[in-house]
């Protein structure tokens, strides 16, 4: 298996890491859109794709909640461009279920300090990308992490607390919303 991490750690790397058997003690680097991104866009163009839906991970892009990477501003300048140059849309997911280590850390969406840090990397994605990405979603399946996470325990943070889940669910609509505003 070819390495795919550049970034730091997200939630999902982190539970792999604590909790094997949650995942059948399967690899974490699986699908390797990391380097098949040009054959996959290839793909998509053969099958008369117009537009293809991707995600930008937060840890690859900002993996301290501070600094922007390099690396992955040119990844994901080159995945776009490749759509691009296939006469494909591309539509940009901010996030994907994918909270990095650190923000989870934090609090996750419990906490305040990521909401103002998710809506830093949106902005800062919004202006990277902007000018050749027409369509950004901000949450993909936002009640996916409240009731997997807060309510049933089959997603991380693996807290089964209502009244959490209810906070974790207003904090990522403002969230949302701070994104939108930027």
């Amino acid at each position: 298996m070819r390495k795919c991490l550049f970034w730091t750690t997200n939630n999902w790397d982190y539970w792999f890491k604590i909790e094997k058997y949650r995942f059948f003690n399967q690899q974490p680097c699986l699908n390797d859109f990391y380097h098949s991104y040009p054959e996959d866009i290839k793909i998509a163009k053969e099958l008369n794709f117009n537009s293809l839906r991707t995600s930008i991970q937060w840890t690859r892009l900002i993996p301290d909640g501070k600094t922007i990477n390099p690396k992955g501003v040119a990844f994901y300048n080159n995945v776009i461009n490749e759509m691009l140059k296939n006469n494909i849309k591309p539509i940009i997911n901010l996030f994907h279920f994918d909270m990095p280590h650190w923000a989870q850390e934090k609090g996750g969406w419990l906490s305040r300090e990521v909401v103002d840090a998710f809506a830093f990397y949106a902005k800062t994605c919004f202006e990277l990308f902007g000018d050749c990405v027409e369509m950004f979603a901000t949450f993909n399946e936002p009640i996916v992490v409240v009731e997997g996470g807060y309510w049933y325990d089959w997603h991380r943070p693996n807290e089964v607390y209502m009244q959490a889940g209810m906070q974790a669910q207003w904090n990522s609509l403002i969230a949302h919303f701070k994104a939108v505003k930027e």
